[in-house]
């Protein structure tokens, strides 16, 4: 048995349902999810699994056996995993209160928007000189 503690983000993909609705499926795995005493979190993408490794790939492969007992005959999973922290992930990435963000995930779309709005500032200020020094050198006659 594995004793790593880890993080896994989890998007499980129906193939094949003649639908493109998933509710049925995400409201199945959210209840499996609720049921066992590890830490999830349901977002857009998937669902955010936090504890011991092997319970939490436990999780997903029962996931993945609720989902095909619902009739899906097909299930494409994309899981990233994260382990190399302590008790929780959540102490490793938190610079302010823990109260301040809900979730890890929050932390994170936090600092992401943060370097793409400097990244896109960037740019945008070399658009701009780029720009006047094409319409400088447009606007000279020869």
């Amino acid at each position: 048995m594995v004793s790593l503690n880890c993080l896994a983000d989890v998007c499980l993909i129906p193939i094949g349902t003649g639908h493109a609705s998933v509710l049925d499926e995400v409201t199945l795995i959210t209840q499996l999810a609720r049921e066992l005493h590890l830490s999830t979190t349901l977002h857009s993408a998937g669902t955010t699994i936090e504890g011991p490794w092997s319970e939490v790939m436990d999780l997903i492969g029962q996931m993945h056996e609720k989902v095909h007992q619902h009739g899906v005959i097909r299930i494409q999973s994309d899981i990233r995993v994260f382990d190399g922290f302590g008790d929780s992930f959540v102490n490793k990435v938190v610079e302010l209160p823990l109260d301040y963000y809900r979730t890890w995930v929050d932390r994170i779309v936090v600092v992401a928007v943060a370097a793409a709005v400097e990244v896109v500032a960037a740019a945008a200020a070399a658009a701009a000189a780029a720009a006047v020094e094409v319409v400088d050198w447009n606007s000279t006659r020869y």
